[in-house]
């Protein structure tokens, strides 16, 4: 579905835009400490929402990162995510999820719960309705973001689902 490649370092992930043409392609290194995401060139280095087609639905998830989201898809959720992390988000972007019930699902670190915060001030004005998802995480390097919950610590779909359901509106939080 995502049309990944790799270039023997690293692996691809082509971001297409909203009419559907390729407008960048993310390259991701598993482990890497520094640069574990770059962008294909300099001039390609804009914040998108990827995949952008998810953004059509009426119930999203953001995710903090390119591999949540893509793993979230996976599991059957609408998952969207801007490219860039926690602190790229555009103010177009949130015209393109005007109208939307939008679920946030961050990192659990200092800059993610930061960011998921500031995101969903940024989208109530826009949404019908904002809510935070709550990782039930350490914050450590192997605790710390949708992945690690589904991929290194075992927890299912259906454990995910029940965090969706606890997800409570930026007014309570």
């Amino acid at each position: 579905r995502f049309r990944l490649g790799w270039d023997s370092d690293r692996i691809l992930i082509p971001i297409k835009g909203p009419d559907g043409s390729w407008v960048n392609i993310r390259k991701y290194k598993y482990g890497a400490v520094k640069d574990k995401m770059i962008a294909w060139a300099p001039y390609y280095n804009r914040a998108r929402l990827f995949p952008f087609e998810n953004t059509l639905q009426d119930e999203i998830i953001l995710f903090e990162g390119e591999t949540d989201c893509m793993l979230a898809c996976q599991l059957g959720y609408n998952a969207v995510s801007a490219t860039g992390g926690a602190d790229t988000w555009l103010a177009e972007f949130n015209e393109q999820l005007k109208g939307k019930q939008i679920l946030i699902c961050y990192d659990v670190d200092k800059a993610g719960k930061q960011a998921a915060r500031a995101l969903a001030n940024k989208l109530t004005p826009y949404a019908v309705s904002v809510k935070i998802i709550k990782l039930p995480l350490a914050g450590s390097k192997v605790e710390k973001d949708f992945t690690d919950y589904i991929v290194n610590l075992g927890h299912t779909k259906a454990d995910f689902d029940l965090l969706v359901a606890a997800a409570e509106g930026i007014e309570n939080l």
